[in-house]
């Protein structure tokens, strides 16, 4: 694969403002304190273009047993139900869609928003 990989902190993302178009967030949030998470979508929002895209998909809380199980080995301490991950997401972007969807036995909850905000 000939395409150029970074890491970089989700908090102090090496990109100008309104860089992507579209950002994609999948499965890392749940591993964040909620002023982590915050800090990372902040940063995303400026780093994102006005009208940009951004999907997240992240495991949802559950009361069934054999996935709160599987959520455990997982070690992400901070898996939230879809309610307060719309909660969070709908602070700083508008809610396009959302839907559940499983992989495997677990749930994730899955939205798509955008940054429409003028800055």
């Amino acid at each position: 694969y000939d395409k150029k990989f970074m890491i970089a902190d989700g908090k102090a993302l090496p990109f100008s403002d309104g860089y992507f178009t579209k950002v994609t967030i999948v499965g890392v949030l749940h591993h964040l304190t909620l002023d982590d998470c915050n800090s990372v979508l902040t940063e995303v929002r400026r780093v994102l273009a006005p009208k940009g895209e951004l999907l997240i998909m992240e495991d949802t809380k559950t009361d069934f047993l054999p996935i709160k199980i599987i959520q455990h080995f997982d070690q992400g301490d901070f898996i939230r139900t879809t309610e307060e991950w719309r909660r969070m997401f709908t602070e700083r972007f508008m809610l396009k869609k959302e839907w559940i969807f499983r992989n495997g036995l677990v749930f994730y909850s899955a939205f798509l928003l955008d940054n429409r905000d003028e800055r």
